[in-house]
């Protein structure tokens, strides 16, 4: 029985703390933050178990956790304060502030923690699970206030971060300028020198930097009573030889220096926050909103009282100045994901929630149960489907672009937005997606393009696309590992990392020659005439089915990712070829080669009026010449290529017949290809065999 802890609680309670049992420094309960209060009757059980208590931090409080911290010289400082402090069974220091913060674990180094909403610390009676050593107030609540949290304490973090993402080129810089930052809040900075070590800089360099920055920053003359606060822009008197001059630059940086990590992200040149799961742009009335929730200005002090300034009240340039000021001091993100990553953390990617993962021992098998209510055309079609929920996941991991997916049916209402939106992205991400469509025009597809890489969104997906896919706009980002382009509302272009999966939806699409050999086409094919009025689903309701199995899919396409085995071609996208077309045929679903040959040749109609061509030349004229107006002649027999008979003119169709067959010189197709003899009018085109290539040196 720890009666010195059961007296403790019962006198934390009487204070308004709110208790929650241990094991060791751990939670036991569920759910625990939002539990009620102990009864006596409970803390008595606990403390008879021997259990140890924890108190509730981020009611009106913080607690600094500084377990066996090395940094002396920031213990010193925070104890220097005089606020209620208690020693660790660990010989380490909790100091408790009043405040409100988020709970960070290792916000500054791997040696101070903060504890705010949704954190606790270890009550004193409590006994250390390590050394078995009792924690004890060093200065008890009784005998003490709790003073306000230093700010400084989150400036030092903010540049801690700073200088440990800071990349070559720039690092000095970056030590120098947040060394100078953090000497002028008045924070010690010998703790940045080990987030330069991370960094790479070297260790006299180091030293050199820090000490040279410290000196140069101006030392503070301000009252206590606005130690820790933001002074606004200006000059402020204190009294004969005290003064404080704020511009506004420092004022920005001492903004964002007190803004917690994760609220706002860099992309694309601009600053964003997470909304619903998406990266949406910040403006200015927005920006001042969440700021004002972290911040109190002072606008000037008089005759010893403060007068506060909302951030809501400044005014417009000084608010896009922080906004700009800003980009610095946000995290840069690449996309957010709902799902697990194959390969481990990736760098500029946010994982959102947890994911339970089941194992799969056969994994076609399973796949092919999943996707059992869908009518595709051949076994290839589903491992193709399996292909694009392995390509979400993996992802990261691909160097270069990766396929436009194409779901295309013989008819309306087959089921090819409810594949993407429930079987892939349900699977995955755990929700829907939206569908948007593909745009009229190249300006429209770009601007669409870019709004939806700004909001980190990993597959987009064009619904209902009619006819052919033939955009130069949608050709240059699916084969682009960078892309250029401008962000609505802003003059200027931005160039990015292009890590985006296009799906494209629609009813017997055809693909320009640059899309269709860059697409993985699914084929749906309805067995009925009226698809929607099918009744004989296996799964059914769907949604829950795939909740049920999330688990299962998961774990497989995880466990797929990590398999290897013969590439699959596809120039322009090897690296997917190696990695998902590889871990596909590892599991046994090997991606079929001469499927997507047959496709590229069949979606392209161009192509396929070409080949068609060329194998009449070849079996009625081969090695004979025959003028372009003899070629057209044939191409009329066959009625293909619409566009050279689209002139009115028959000199106008001759025109196109000769820049067709000019564009297809030398070019192997079926075994076969074109050459010519003679120049302008007197020209001769000839179709001969291809014949073996002549051998490399």
């Amino acid at each position: 029985m720890n009666i010195v802890l059961e007296a403790e609680a019962n006198a934390a309670i009487a204070r308004g703390w709110l208790l929650t049992p241990l094991i060791g420094k751990r939670p036991i309960l569920e759910d625990w933050p939002n539990l009620p209060q102990l009864t006596s009757g409970q803390i008595h059980k606990y403390c008879y178990d021997e259990r140890n208590l924890g108190v509730r931090t981020g009611h009106g409080f913080v607690v600094v956790d500084t377990e066996n911290c090395a940094v002396a010289d920031i213990v010193a400082k925070l104890e220097a304060i005089g606020t209620v402090t208690v020693r660790t069974g660990g010989d380490g220091r909790h100091f408790y502030f009043k405040g409100d913060k988020r709970n960070s674990v290792e916000k500054l180094c791997d040696s101070i923690d903060v504890r705010g909403t949704g954190g606790q610390a270890v009550l004193p009676g409590s006994v250390h699970p390590d050394t078995g050593k009792p924690y004890e107030w060093i200065i008890h609540p009784d005998e003490a206030e709790m003073k306000p949290y230093p700010e400084w304490l989150d400036t030092l973090a903010a540049q801690y971060r700073k200088i440990k993402k800071s990349k070559p080129g720039r690092r000095n810089d970056t030590l120098n300028l947040a060394t100078f930052i953090a000497a002028k809040e008045g924070a010690p900075t010998h703790i940045l020198a080990e987030a330069a070590s991370h960094a790479g800089l070297e260790p006299k360099e180091i030293v050199a930097t820090i000490e040279s920055a410290t000196r140069a920053a101006p030392k503070r003359i301000a009252p206590l009573k606005v130690d820790g606060e933001i002074m606004v822009p200006g000059e402020h008197f204190f009294g004969p030889g005290e003064t404080l001059t704020v511009d506004q630059t420092e004022f920005c940086r001492q903004v964002w220096a007190r803004i917690p990590e994760g609220i706002f992200y860099h992309r694309l040149g601009a600053i964003g926050s997470i909304v619903d799961d998406t990266l949406q742009a910040v403006d200015v009335a927005r920006l001042r909103v969440v700021a004002s929730q972290y911040l109190h200005l002072v606008a000037y002090i008089k005759d010893g009282r403060e007068y506060p300034k909302e951030y809501r009240n400044l005014n417009a340039d000084l608010g896009a100045l922080v906004l700009a000021a800003g980009v610095d001091y946000t995290d840069e993100c690449r996309a957010i994901v709902r799902y697990p990553l194959a390969g481990g953390e990736h760098t500029g990617w946010i994982q959102l929630g947890e994911h339970a993962i089941e194992q799969v021992e056969d994994h076609w098998s399973f796949w092919k149960e999943v996707f059992c209510d869908f009518p595709f055309a051949t076994e290839n079609d589903i491992k193709i489907a399996v292909a694009l929920c392995l390509t979400i996941i993996m992802r990261p991991l691909i160097r270069g672009p990766v396929p436009l997916f194409m779901i295309t049916a013989t008819q309306e209402r087959t089921g090819k937005s409810l594949l993407i939106n429930m079987m892939v992205a349900r699977l995955i991400y755990g929700r829907d997606i939206a569908n948007i469509a593909l745009g009229k025009d190249d300006i429209e597809i770009d601007k669409r393009l870019i709004a939806r890489s700004f909001g980190c969104h990993t597959v987009t997906s064009f619904d209902n696309v009619h006819g052919k896919v033939s955009s130069a706009v949608l050709a240059s980002f699916i084969t682009s590992t960078t892309y250029e382009g401008r962000i609505l509302g802003q003059s200027k272009s931005v160039s990015f990392h292009n890590d985006m999966i296009i799906v494209a939806t629609g009813n017997n699409l055809v693909a320009s020659p640059e899309i269709a050999k860059r697409t993985m086409h699914i084929r749906l094919e309805s067995p009925t005439e009226r698809p929607e009025m099918r009744t004989n689903f296996k799964h059914n309701p769907l949604g829950d089915y795939l909740d049920s199995i999330r688990a299962k899919a998961l774990g497989s396409l995880l466990a797929i990712a990590k398999m290897s085995g013969p590439a699959f071609i596809f120039g322009g996208c090897e690296d997917w070829g190696r990695l998902v077309g590889g871990a596909m045929a590892g599991a046994g679903m090997p991606l079929s080669q001469q499927a997507f040959m047959d496709w590229t040749n069949d979606a392209d109609d161009e192509s396929a009026d070409v080949r068609i061509l060329v194998s009449r030349l070849a079996e009625s004229f081969l090695n004979q010449p025959l003028t372009t107006e003899e070629v057209l002649s044939q191409v009329k027999a066959l009625n293909v290529m619409g566009r050279v008979q689209e002139p009115p003119t028959e000199r106008g169709q001759v025109i196109r017949m000769g820049n067709t067959l000019r564009a297809i010189k030398g070019r192997v197709i079926g075994g076969f290809k074109l050459t010519d003899e003679g120049q302008g009018s007197h020209r001769k085109w000839r179709v001969v065999a291809a014949g073996p290539s002549p051998a490399q040196p």
